[in-house]
């Protein structure tokens, strides 16, 4: 390398590069493709000798010999200026517009830690920017931590704002200030373009930049009034797990309609996992061969979305000295800082344990590959029915308000490990709730009855159940002091006892001594994650399922 460099500084000198400068009609692609093949110095002198000649105080002149800049930005042109392109210069930019390989690998720079060069570009980011300027019109990046994906589709992104006429580009992430350096990666590229590449700019700024092609880029933040005014032909969702459920919700349900009368659209969705929320959703229906390890390269699913995986093992790392890392080098040291957690998130794109699940994410992932058989009895649904000598534990989480849906859960204590054998969430008028409980807590052979108490219908029910129709099997928590039943039935759930019987569920399962059946349960448990030092919901989540479940460990736990 060192040889052909210095090959080519000797025989592209000062003088050369000049006399091609000033007639470029003897410039032909056969002298850019020699030059090219050199690597990027032989690419840098290429530039050169396409280059636009400058005054004395580097500002590039326009067909009338006027100074171009853009608000004081010399390698910025404005909107509609003439310049006089030699035959090379209209050839290399019908190469480009039909190419868009070709105008990453000749003309596309970026910065990097050792200054401003082309790009090393991996086989997977060449699939990614092809699959991003193809004809589909949905695209799930599930790519890792220093893969790049940033950088290729803003090369897509540049590529197709210089080429193309009167479509909108919208770039929304979780913060406003990630969308701005997205849209901050665009700039960077197209700054670094020739003069003559360039589209004339009429607006530049951090969150917002428009070009003479009626091209525009915007940037904003997820919310049902992203974007209003504007439809968007290209949307880019940058860190889409890390939106909130409900925002996420409220964003697509306005943004997507809005796209409904474009006869061309584009909807790119980037991120890396956390947890099973809305993400994880897209994922899963983009590929029906999906599975949580992140191995694959690119399967299209049955949400009209295609996905693209990148292996973590894929991306070259590089030590302080500029040395590659072996993969298993790199993963030791990123889990030794970090913690296997964290590497799970952030480089295998691991949806299982890319959050922090009261159920480890080994278990879950057994848990929801079980297959499951129910029966509908009215409301309740029937895992398996009461045989005659077992005993049930019956648990109630109750609406909060005396309208909302009720958890029920039922499961057979008489082995020491448990069966959940009927489940149920019903909305129901409150005053009609004990009906059904003690129907089904009679069938299920007089089963011990939890309600929790604390708040909205829980004490009501407890009450009707235990005086109107004098059902004995209920608990009773016990006083603190007297260490007698108290007066009124039910259970009240205190933080001390909430972290009890939740750690008590833990062990059950992880120790494959409670075994869930009801998939609604278990999909709840994929999102009842550690949030401010308590294990609840994830935003936009319900956790009704499974506290109704940790009812069932009250008994053996709380005196």
């Amino acid at each position: 390398k060192e040889q052909i460099k210095q090959k080519l500084k000797k025989t592209f000198n000062k003088d050369v590069i000049e006399f091609y400068q000033k007639n470029k009609n003897e410039i032909t692609l056969e002298l850019l493709e020699t030059l090219r093949n050199c690597g990027n110095e032989g690419k840098h002198i290429a530039l050169e000798i396409l280059d636009f000649e400058k005054d004395n105080e580097q500002y590039y002149l326009d067909a009338f010999g006027n100074r171009m800049s853009v608000n004081g930005n010399r390698r910025l042109k404005k909107p509609f200026t003439k310049m006089d392109l030699a035959p090379i210069h209209i050839e290399e930019l019908k190469r480009c517009s039909e190419d868009i390989h070709y105008f990453k690998d000749n003309y596309v720079k970026i910065r990097t830690k050792s200054g401003v060069d082309f790009p090393e570009v991996r086989q997977y980011q060449n699939d990614f920017i092809s699959l991003l300027d193809s004809d589909e019109e949905g695209i799930l990046g599930l790519m890792g931590r220093q893969s790049s994906k940033s950088i290729s589709t803003s090369i897509y992104l540049s590529h197709l704002s210089i080429f193309n006429n009167e479509k909108n580009i919208g770039i929304v992430a979780n913060k406003g200030g990630l969308a701005r350096e997205f849209l901050s990666n665009v700039k960077n590229i197209f700054i670094e373009l020739p003069i003559w590449m360039q589209v004339g700019v009429k607006t530049w700024n951090k969150s917002f930049v428009e070009f003479e092609n009626s091209m525009r880029i915007l940037t904003d933040v997820p919310s049902q009034d992203s974007f209003r005014g504007f439809s968007i032909h290209v949307a880019v969702i940058d860190e889409t797990a890390f939106i909130r459920p409900s925002v996420w919700e409220e964003f697509i349900d306005a943004f997507l309609p809005s796209q409904a009368a474009l006869s061309w659209k584009k909807n790119i969705i980037l991120s890396t996992p956390k947890g099973m929320n809305h993400f994880y959703t897209l994922v899963k229906g983009a590929s029906p061969k999906f599975d949580t390890d992140g191995s694959g390269v690119k399967e299209k699913g049955t949400n009209g979305y295609t996905l693209f995986k990148v292996d973590w093992r894929d991306v070259p790392r590089y030590n302080h000295l500029g040395e590659r890392i072996n993969p298993e080098d790199f993963m030791n040291s990123i889990i030794k800082k970090h913690g296997v957690l964290y590497w799970k998130q952030n480089f295998e794109c691991s949806f299982l344990g890319s959050s922090h699940t009261l159920i480890s994410s080994e278990k879950l992932a057994n848990m929801t590959q079980l297959p499951i058989q129910e029966t509908r009895d009215a409301k309740l649904k029937i895992y398996e029915y009461p045989i005659k000598g077992h005993k049930y534990i019956f648990s109630v989480d109750p609406a909060k308000d005396g309208r909302d849906a009720f958890a029920c859960q039922i499961v057979d204590i008489t082995d020491f490990t448990f069966k959940q054998v009927a489940a149920a969430q019903i909305q129901i008028d409150y005053l009609l709730m004990p009906e059904f409980i003690f129907e089904w807590a009679e069938m299920y052979n007089n089963a011990y009855l939890i309600i929790e108490n604390n708040e909205g219908a829980g004490q009501s029910i407890a009450d009707q159940l235990y005086k109107d129709y004098e059902y004995e099997n209920l608990h009773f928590d016990k006083d603190s002091q007297s260490n007698k039943r108290k007066k009124y039935p039910g259970f009240r759930t205190t933080t001390k006892s909430r972290k009890l019987i939740l750690q008590t569920l833990k062990l059950f399962i992880e120790n494959d001594r409670l075994n869930i059946c009801d998939a609604s349960t278990m999909n709840e448990f994929l999102t009842f994650i550690l949030i401010n030092n308590k294990y609840q919901a994830d935003a936009g989540a319900h956790d009704d399922r499974i506290m109704s479940l940790a009812l069932t460990f009250v008994p053996f736990c709380i005196a």
